[in-house]
């Protein structure tokens, strides 16, 4: 699952960057992986795979981005094709929830 929130632009909050959310399916089918970017301000999804699923996590690597911002680097495999996610946020939220 994959979820990009915008909020109400306000006089509270005028320009607020848009938040994201991604659910993933553990390894074992016995929960999920929540990443949480409370305040995304890039973000790109390459790759050919991507509309046959994601496949398998590759690997992912966090890094500084330019104006001190978080940049996470994701990559997909599968069958000896990629696809790469790279997202520029304000910070990540990590939550594993346990199949009930």
């Amino acid at each position: 699952m994959f979820g990009l929130t915008e909020q109400p632009h306000g006089r509270q909050q005028p320009n607020r960057p848009p938040s994201l959310r991604i659910e993933l399916e553990g390894a074992y089918a016995d929960g999920h992986i929540v990443l949480t970017y409370p305040e995304v301000f890039r973000y790109e999804c390459n790759g050919g795979i991507v509309g046959r699923g994601h496949c398998d996590w590759r690997y992912d690597e966090f890094r500084i981005a330019s104006h001190g911002r978080l940049e996470h680097e994701i990559e997909w495999w599968s069958m000896s094709e990629t696809a790469r996610w790279l997202i520029e946020a304000s910070d990540v939220i990590f939550e594993w929830a346990p199949r009930q």
